[in-house]
């Protein structure tokens, strides 16, 4: 996905945001901006990543996988990749729980930022419980 359209946006569930649809659109166009720009470069970064899919879940959005579609799956936990209330909040205790036992350690050791993304993304468009996360990670506060 280049970017998230206004139907994107517009399709979203009701209940997979507790921030404004606006608010939540606005910050997954600019990640998925500075996602292509990186992919542009070449240096991808798993921090990005992380914040790319994290949106994408929530959204109940698709993703890309050597050029075929798929709903975008859980960016930490395992099984039903469609994002509703209880998952969101499964996911979100997940992405936590990770973050306690060392974001850079099993499945995520070679992705330095991913968790704390994802982390960063669910307290703030699921939890309300975080500032928003920063898309340019040279920024203070960029995995909060």
């Amino acid at each position: 996905m280049a970017t998230a359209t206004d139907r994107d946006i517009a399709r979203i569930p009701a209940g997979n945001l507790r921030v404004s649809r606006e608010a939540f659109g606005q910050f997954w166009r600019e990640v998925e901006a500075h996602a292509a720009a990186e992919t542009a470069r070449g240096a991808s970064t798993a921090r990005t990543a992380g914040l790319v899919l994290a949106c994408r879940w929530l959204a109940c959005s698709t993703t890309e996988v050597n050029g075929r579609r798929f709903l975008a799956v859980r960016p930490v936990g395992h099984g039903s990749p469609l994002a509703y209330a209880e998952l969101i909040e499964a996911e979100y205790v997940a992405a936590e729980t990770a973050m306690v036992r060392g974001p850079h350690t099993g499945r995520f050791v070679s992705k330095p930022g991913y968790v704390e993304s994802v982390c960063a993304v669910l307290r703030w468009a699921w939890r309300r419980n975080g500032p928003r996360p920063q898309v340019d990670p040279s920024l203070a506060g960029a995995a909060r």
